[in-house]
């Protein structure tokens, strides 16, 4: 059975030490709004929503002798000897992945780019699409093993030049470098 509390306050204040402040006065507060009606405060507050899942990083695997990659029913091929195929063969790079955690993001005019690993040797870089029409589609960008790591979060910047290029500056901590981006060239080099 889930037990409900109910707490009334007097208010928000900030002007008395968070040691010394009354019980009836909040100091701070989070996710809450505050009611009120034709601009005169009530005194009451309200829950806000939380977050909701609208997207998941699907499984990814790789099929070296028929040069594809597949995820969440999205077929993509690559070239035969290509830095997938090296990373491949040297075993950089595993054929099968799952679990993958998002380490990085940044939003673009209309999408957002992730970052993501799966810390097995599989680094992704996706584009979420359609985000002001709430319609959210996840596309692989790119795929390598680039040395990301869960401890190392990646720090990303957007840059639109024009319409035509739209750049995605990126850095791990693992790594002294900064990589360049650009969407549209991404979108057809896999």
């Amino acid at each position: 059975m889930n037990k409900k509390v109910k707490y009334t306050f007097g208010g928000a204040t900030q002007d008395i030490s968070k040691s010394k402040h009354p019980f009836h006065y909040y100091f701070e507060a989070g996710h809450i709004k505050i009611l009120s009606t034709d601009s005169q405060s009530t005194g009451s507050i309200n829950n806000e929503k939380g977050n909701e899942l609208v997207i998941t990083i699907p499984n990814i695997s790789i099929n070296d002798s028929t040069n594809i990659i597949t995820y969440d029913n999205n077929i993509l091929p690559y070239k035969n000897g290509n830095e997938i195929s090296q990373q491949l063969a040297s075993g950089e790079l595993s054929t099968t992945s799952s679990n993958h955690i998002i380490i990085g993001h940044t939003t673009t005019r209309e999408d957002i780019i992730l970052f993501t690993t799966d810390d097995n040797n599989m680094d992704c870089i996706w584009l979420v699409t359609n985000v002001l029409e709430e319609d959210y589609t996840l596309t692989l960008l790119y795929l390598r093993n680039l040395g990301f790591s869960v401890n190392n979060p990646i720090q990303a910047i957007f840059n639109y030049e024009n319409e035509n290029i739209q750049k995605v500056y990126f850095e791990t901590h693992s790594i002294d470098l900064m990589i360049e981006i650009v969407i549209t060239v991404c979108q057809t080099s896999l």
